[in-house]
C-alpha cells in the first residue's frame, strides 16, 4: 500500500488499530528466545530531548514486558547522523535499535555523503507518536503574538536570529523567514536543549521547540510561545494558535520511530513492533507521552517502510523549496 500523508494524518485522528501479522513458525522460533541480553535504544539527540524522554519511558516500559535491559544511550551530534550511522552499520541482530525523528528522512537532503540510506538500511519497527513544534521567545520578550514578532522583524534592520536543534526546526525556523516575509538568520545547534539555553540567555531571537518540552518551559516562565506548526491547535496547548493562522501554507509536523538495521530477522521486528504497540497504549506510559504532549497511533507493520519512503520525498521537496543545498 502506497501511503500517501493525508491518508497517515487520516489513521491518526481516526486511532485505527490494525490486525496483528500472522507469524510464520520458524521465524517465530528464531524470535522466541529474544532478548536473550540488553538492549541498546541509539537516541541520536542530547539528554532532555522529546526523543529522549519517549524512549526513556518506553525502555521501561520494554523492560518490564521483556524482563532484560534496554538501555537509552544518547548519541547526539552533526544533525542526528553520528547515532544514526552508529546503528546501520551495527549487527542486524535486534540489540542495537535506534529513535529516530524528521531528520532521519531529511539527511539525504541535508548531506552529500551520507553514510547510510533511511530505507535501504533500516527496517522500521513501530511508529511512536507525532507532535507539532512550537515557536517560542524569551517570556521577557516584547512580542506577545506571531504578528507582532513578524512586524518587528519587517521593521529591524538585520536579521532575525533563530536558533534550530534539528532538521524540522531547521526548516520551520527557514520557513518562518521565507512564508512569513523577513529576513531571518539560522543558527545550528547540537539539539534543541542547546537551542533554549541561548534563547534564554538572548542570544538569538526566537527557536522552534518540541511541544513537550515547550510546556515545561512555559509552565516555568522562561520562554513564552507564540504558536504551533500543526494546522490545528494541539489539545495539550488549546491556546497556542497555528502558524497557518497567520502565515498560509506553514505546516511541520514533527514524529518519532524507533528501527532496526536491516537485515534484523523478521520475526524480531514484529516480536518489537507488537510489543512496543502494547507499551505504547498501557497506563504506565500514558504520563510519558503527556509530557512529551505526543499522540501515539497503531499502524500496521507493512505500512511503515513506505510511510519513511514517502516522508524522504517529501522533505526532499522541502528544502528544495527551502533552498537548502547538501553540504
Amino acid at each position: 500500500m502506497k501511503l500517501n500523508r493525508r491518508n497517515f494524518l487520516g489513521w491518526l485522528s481516526a486511532a485505527t488499530v490494525f490486525p496483528a501479522l500472522s507469524v510464520n513458525p520458524a521465524r517465530a522460533s528464531a524470535a522466541s528466545a529474544y532478548p536473550a541480553q540488553p538492549v541498546r535504544m541509539v537516541v541520536p539527540f542530547p539528554p532532555g530531548s522529546a526523543t529522549d524522554i519517549v524512549t526513556r519511558g518506553l525502555a521501561k516500559e520494554l523492560q518490564a514486558e521483556f524482563k532484560e535491559s534496554f538501555v537509552t544511550e544518547n548519541r547526539p551530534g552533526a544533525q542526528t547522523t553520528i547515532g544514526t550511522t552508529y546503528v546501520a552499520q551495527s549487527a542486524p541482530d535486534g540489540y542495537t535499535l535506534l529513535v529516530a525523528a524528521l531528520s532521519f528522512v531529511s539527511s539525504p537532503s541535508e548531506f552529500k555523503d551520507l553514510a547510510y540510506d533511511p530505507v535501504a538500511d533500516f527496517e522500521p519497527i513501530a511508529l511512536l507518536g507525532t507532535f507539532p513544534i512550537v515557536l517560542m521567545v524569551k517570556a521577557d520578550s516584547p512580542f506577545n503574538t506571531v504578528e507582532e514578532l513578524l512586524a518587528h522583524g519587517k521593521e529591524r534592520s538585520k536579521p532575525l536570529m533563530g536558533g534550530y536543534g534539528s532538521s524540522s526546526t531547521r526548516v520551520a525556523a527557514n520557513r518562518f523567514g521565507q512564508l512569513g516575509g523577513i529576513p531571518v538568520t539560522e543558527v545550528p545547534y547540537k539539539g534543541i536543549p542547546n537551542a533554549v539555553t541561548d534563547l534564554i540567555g538572548g542570544f538569538i531571537d526566537f527557536t522552534f521547540v518540541d511541544i513537550g518540552n515547550a510546556l515545561t518551559h512555559a509552565k516555568s516562565g522562561r520562554l513564552k510561545a507564540l504558536g504551533v506548526t500543526s494546522l490545528e491547535a494541539s489539545p495539550h496547548a488549546p491556546d497556542w494558535p497555528p502558524l497557518a493562522n497567520v502565515i498560509p501554507g506553514f505546516e511541520v509536523t514533527a514524529w518519532l520511530t524507533v528501527l532496526a538495521p536491516a537485515n534484523t530477522d523478521a520475526a524480531i521486528i514484529e516480536k518489537l513492533h507488537e510489543a512496543i504497540n502494547r507499551c505504547l497504549q498501557s497506563p504506565a506510559m500514558g504520563p510519558t507521552l503527556a509530557t512529551a504532549a505526543m499522540t501515539p497511533p497503531t499502524v500496521a507493520l507493512p505500512d511503515l517502510k513506505p510511510f519513511i519512503n514517502d516522508e524522504v520525498q517529501k522533505w526532499a521537496q522541502r528544502f528544495k523549496e527551502a533552498g537548502i543545498e547538501p553540504q
